[in-house]
């Protein structure tokens, strides 16, 4: 533009550049005889020089220009609301107006503050957006008129209200909508994911709801809120200090929306009921069976939550002390079976025979593994990178005593310790007898071994981890044990995941995971005998240090006060007798807390010694979906049964969580099941009906709902569940010719 005077009567514009501002007739007039392009500001001033350029016959548009209000630009787009826009944000509007003529109300504020929200139609998610918004006070004018224009396009009239709230009121309205379990108004809970500010206001929303309800409710969790993951996390601190009111049930419905460390936690706190001791004549499915389901849930519970509880702490130790005697009763007739298919320990050198014939293995040893920690080594590398997924799950019985040196020894042999004829025990020369052509590493050579599997001509990795081990050997603090046991198997599966994504082809490795034997969960103190300098490992001694008496003749003598036995040493199939710890004892090399007792011991006969866990997990598998359904004969209103069955077509097993049934009001709610199912299996489950429903018609009730199971590795699933309910009635409305023959 080449005049020489702008005249800004509306005090708006800015001085353009190489414009000099004037801001009085006199300065005006000392300046304008020069080559100095002005700059006029103010209604009275640019009206004067308005007045003097006419008089001197000056033309508008070649010798000066007016310019116009910036707010009038402005005003074309939200009314009087840019009177109240400030100076600096009005300019900022204006240049956007000029760049993109067509913007909208809400386009100008997506513009100005970079969020797309606001140039978006009205909607219940953007209503939820506008509570949430932040923005600064510059902006509330073009802000009220943008709701105006939102209010007056949206048909709903919720949202309409929502939209011209007093901005003072959002936040409560805000917390409102939060605080909807069901339905709020005409519609649903909060359709978003908040973070922030109003995450931390749903967490207080419902750590209120759970302290004034006492936990009950978790009953109304929405799973399908889009905060659930929110609200889950709130539940969890609120139920791991206040265990009292923790149930099976709760835990399977937030448990999918915790981390897995999280989830064991809580799990470790429901309280439970004493199981029945172990009958000494079980099978050993049978044994095996009650250790997993039924001891070692109320173990965990009585050492997490009630260990300086007296009752609960002998009620342990009398429960674990059965499968003791059950094991010294049918240990001996055990190491009699098949090897390949044996219920000890020995069977792992036979699966992971098989599996390098068609597979590279690495095969990971993690020393004093307990079956717990097993199971969540399993969910940990279920959601690492290589998303490693069980096609095989077993449980064994560690191979007696459970001491390093002879339980890994029959592991990776796959021979009984009394076959051990040259008493080799270095495990790494034990491994090359079995194995020739593996590659063995220690606990820190996670390089080679990702080498090794990069190499195809390298089909079997035996990797010796004992780091988590170490932690029971090292520590004497219960609570410490566990943190540092948890990072441990964290960072166990990471590397396991990061070692075959570095294999050459990764979808043909198979990832064995085992373990010798596992360890006492509560603390163990020690016998106060002189064990006559015999060599101990916490709960073995190699002879018969206590002079317990000659067990050529007999299978096994115990001490008067049972707290020990002296096993013989052909029927375990030992190297030479021994002397097992019973109860909570241990005979030496652990180091003691300040209150004198020792944590992690092994070497007994308690099932969390004995249980371990045998896995083949692969990389991306596949598993097939699971169908289940529901039959049953009873009559209307009075008690029965319905049998459940669940078909699996997977090679592993699965856990059974919780059942919904719509049609049935005592399952409408889900209920927990806490039931397994083995794999390639059809299991027939008897379930209790307090009420046998009535039929809708005729004399059966069509059946709906949804079964939630999990597989050892914690991924969780469901499937639909359908069937049939024979619904017998003598008198009923709905068959009025059987009542009327009685009539008659």
């Amino acid at each position: 533009m080449n005049v020489k005077l702008m005249l800004d009567a509306s005090g708006e514009n800015t001085c353009p550049d190489g414009f000099l501002a004037v801001e009085s007739e006199v300065e005006f007039l000392r300046r304008e005889g020069n080559e100095q392009q002005l700059f006029v500001s103010g209604e009275r001033l640019c009206q004067w020089a308005r007045e003097l350029c006419r008089g001197r016959g000056l033309k508008e548009g070649t010798a000066y220009v007016d310019l116009p209000s910036p707010r009038n630009r402005l005003r074309l787009l939200v009314g009087d609301w840019a009177n109240e826009v400030q100076a600096d944000v009005l300019a900022r509007a204006v240049d956007l107006l000029q760049r993109y003529p067509h913007l909208t109300r809400g386009g100008l504020l997506a513009q100005l503050t970079g969020e797309e929200f606001w140039a978006e139609a009205p909607s219940q998610e953007h209503a939820a957006r506008w509570l949430l918004a932040k923005f600064g006070a510059e902006l509330t004018p073009l802000v009220d008129a943008a709701r105006e224009m939102w209010a007056r396009d949206c048909g709903n009239e919720q949202m309409r209200r929502l939209y011209k709230l007093p901005l003072g009121e959002r936040q409560s309205t805000l917390k409102e909508w939060l605080n909807a379990e069901d339905e709020w108004a005409e519609w649903s809970f909060f359709p978003l994911a908040v973070e922030g500010e109003a995450a931390e206001m749903l967490k207080a929303i419902w750590g209120q709801k759970l302290r004034q309800t006492n936990g009950q409710a978790i009953e109304k969790f929405p799973t399908k809120n889009p905060n659930a993951r929110c609200i889950a996390a709130e539940a969890y601190d609120y139920f791991r200090y206040h265990a009292s009111h923790l149930t099976l049930g709760t835990v399977a419905l937030i448990g999918p929306l915790l981390s897995p460390q999280q989830r064991s936690r809580l799990e470790r706190l429901v309280p439970r009921d004493v199981p029945a001791p172990l009958p000494v004549d079980a099978s050993e499915q049978v044994a095996v069976a009650w250790a997993v389901q039924q001891y070692l849930p109320y173990r965990e519970w009585q050492v997490a939550a009630a260990l300086d509880d007296e009752t609960t702490g002998q009620a342990a130790e009398e429960i674990g002390e059965s499968f003791a005697n059950w094991l010294l009763e049918n240990y001996p007739r055990l190491t009699t079976k098949n090897y390949a298919d044996s219920p000890l320990n020995i069977r792992t050198k036979y699966v992971v025979s098989e599996l390098s014939k068609s597979y590279r293995v690495l095969w990971v040893v993690v020393d004093g593994l307990n079956y717990l920690n097993h199971r969540r080594l399993l969910q940990l590398l279920a959601t690492t990178e290589a998303a490693l997924t069980v096609e095989e799950d077993r449980r064994l019985l560690a191979v007696l005593p459970t001491i390093t040196e002879q339980a890994k020894y029959g592991m990776t042999s796959g021979l009984l310790p009394r076959e051990n004829l040259n008493s080799e025990w270095e495990i790494r020369k034990v491994l090359g007898g079995s194995f020739p052509q593996a590659k063995y590493a220690g606990v820190e050579q996670v390089d080679k071994l990702k080498a090794w599997l990069a190499d195809k001509n390298i089909g079997l990795c035996y990797w010796n981890m004992t780091a988590v081990d170490d932690c029971y050997h090292k520590q004497t603090d219960a609570d410490a044990i566990q943190h540092n046991i948890e990072a441990r198997l964290d960072a166990l599966a990471k590397n396991i995941s990061a070692i075959v994504a570095a294999a050459e082809n990764p979808d043909r490795v198979a990832v064995v995971i085992s373990t010798d034997h596992g360890q006492m969960l509560g603390p163990c103190v020690a016998r106060i005998e002189k064990l006559n300098g015999a060599k101990v490992h916490g709960r073995t001694a190699k002879g018969d240090p206590l002079a317990l008496g000659n067990a050529a003749e007999p299978t096994y003598v115990k001490a008067a006060d049972s707290s020990a036995v002296l096993l013989n040493e052909t029927m375990f199939q030992l190297g030479e007798p021994m002397t097992l710890a019973l109860r909570s004892y241990y005979f030496g090399g652990w180091a003691q807390d300040s209150r004198g007792r020792a944590w992690g011991v092994h070497g007994g006969l308690f099932p969390e010694e004995v249980i371990v866990g045998l896995s083949v997990l692969r990389r991306h598998h596949q598993r097939k979906p699971v169908m289940a359904g529901v039959r049953g004969i009873g009559e209307v209103g009075k008690p029965g049964r319905m049998t459940f069955w669940v078909d699996n077509p997977n090679p592993a097993p699965l856990c059974l969580l919780t059942l919904t049934l719509n049609e049935v009001a005592e399952y409408r709610p889900s209920l927990p099941l806490n039931r397994e199912v083995e794999g390639l299996s059809q299991s027939p489950i008897e379930l209790e009906l307090q009420k046998f429903p009535a039929p809708l018609s005729g004399d059966s009730l069509s059946l709906t709902g949804t079964l939630i199971y999990e597989f050892g590795d914690g991924v969780r699933c469901e499937c639909a569940v359908t069937g049939t309910l024979i619904c017998k009635q003598m008198y009923s409305g709905q068959r009025p010719s059987l009542r009327d023959r009685f009539k008659k």
